[in-house]
């Protein structure tokens, strides 16, 4: 990496041509990157590295800032699927948009798929957690954003500070679901699941631990066990089979759900949990 890329890489891989100017860096230089391949020019006044995320670069294109789900997705949140495109924060009174691909052709959204969200970026490429997941709130939900503040807490990137953020950032309505948000859910699945459980008013234990069994994701009453399997870890059925087998030896009732089933079929799986708890199964 050469002087000129390590510096841009301190900006996190795209630098405004001011920016750069008062590291020395002139006009007559940034060109020559650029005709070299060094620098990327995604806009007027704006250089990326090539090695730079292509949504960073679409978004400077466009005129804003990475947002919403799509920052979520750099920042290595669990995104559920399916994921609708690039999302660009842009501030209020911004102009001359341009299309992802191109910065000399004017945005259509009739022709360029993406979401601009009009309100004034926290970052200059990439909006920090806390704004990623009150943005989200209010552009896919409560349950998406739910399972961001999940993800995040999970993978300790967020701590109270930024907790006590999203809380402001984001409407009076999502506080509960705030307190309810722990770093225990292994995935965005734990997290749908654990909302069914709280929709239907069941109360649980989660990643409950069993000796000779291992960890299981939802312990309900004294005697039920619910487990989900991710959209990307695919669980080992033999092994599964063989830890229900076991539960059930101890007189456990095991409810297993696929991704597909607590995203496609959510009736069923409420229904599923509820059959249980009315005959008993929790007791």
């Amino acid at each position: 990496m050469s002087y000129l890329q390590s510096l841009v890489a301190g900006f996190g891989g795209a630098a405004r041509a001011g920016e750069l100017r008062t590291r020395g860096i002139g006009p007559a230089l940034l060109r020559s990157a650029v005709v070299s391949g060094e620098l990327l020019r995604p806009r007027k006044g704006w250089y990326s590295l090539p090695s730079a995320p292509r949504e960073v670069t679409q978004a400077i294109r466009v005129g804003g800032a990475v947002g919403c789900v799509s920052a979520a997705r750099l920042h290595g949140l669990w995104v559920p699927e399916p994921f609708d495109g690039l999302h660009v924060t842009v501030a209020p009174h911004s102009a001359r948009l341009r299309s992802p691909l191109d910065r000399r052709i004017r945005l259509d959204r009739r022709l360029h798929p993406l979401t601009v969200h009009w309100s004034s970026p926290a970052h200059r490429t990439l909006e920090p957690i806390p704004e990623t997941i009150a943005r989200t709130y209010r552009c896919q939900g409560p349950e998406v954003a739910f399972i961001l503040l999940e993800s995040a807490l999970h993978r300790r990137l967020i701590g109270r500070g930024e907790i006590a953020l999203v809380n402001a950032l984001a409407p009076a309505d999502f506080r509960p679901l705030v307190r309810l948000a722990s770093p225990q859910s292994e995935s965005g699945t734990e997290s749908m699941m654990k909302l069914v459980l709280r929709r239907l008013g069941v109360s649980f234990d989660q990643q409950v631990e069993f000796d000779g069994v291992g960890r299981v994701d939802f312990g309900v009453g004294r005697s039920l066990v619910i487990e989900v399997d991710s959209k990307e870890h695919h669980s080992d059925p033999t092994r599964d089979r063989w830890r229900d087998a076991m539960l059930s030896a101890r007189g456990y009732r095991v409810l297993r759900f696929m991704y597909s089933q607590i995203v496609g079929d959510r009736g069923l799986v409420e229904a599923s949990v509820l059959g249980a708890v009315v005959r008993g199964d929790v007791a």
